[in-house]
């Protein structure tokens, strides 16, 4: 199962995150917020982007696999969302934290999920 693989893919990247946040809230010493500690705001941000788009390419991966995507569209989705995810986190990462990269990032997000889309719809369709 395709969307398997990848949701412990994106499972170890949200423990990691999560654990890169827990150690910049202990140099900074800063239990709640972001405690206007730029670094932490940034990574507090990544966290987020992840936590915000990943559920949605893993939902749509794992019906387009249900639906009988081929393996190559579903593990397509799963890289395009590993590399977005990887360059947006570098973008916001490095100042000034827009520009290009993040573009791309959003970019391969968004690809990611007009193809899941797609592949849902034409199944839906065909199911008539």
């Amino acid at each position: 199962m395709v969307t398997g693989l990848f949701a412990a893919l994106f499972a170890l990247g949200q423990i990691i995150l999560s654990l890169l946040i827990v150690r910049l809230r202990m140099k900074h010493k800063v239990s709640l917020g972001d405690g206007g500690v730029p670094d932490l705001q940034s990574m507090m941000r990544v966290h987020g982007n992840f936590t915000e788009t990943v559920p949605m390419a893993l939902i749509l991966m794992g019906l387009a696999e249900l639906g009988g995507a081929p393996f190559a569209a579903v593990y397509g989705m799963g890289v395009m969302m590993v590399f977005s995810r990887l360059i947006h986190a570098y973008a916001l990462l490095t100042p000034p934290g827009y520009g290009t990269a993040r573009k791309i990032g959003m970019s391969l997000t968004f690809l990611t999920y007009t193809l899941g889309a797609g592949i849902c719809f034409w199944f839906f369709i065909v199911s008539l």
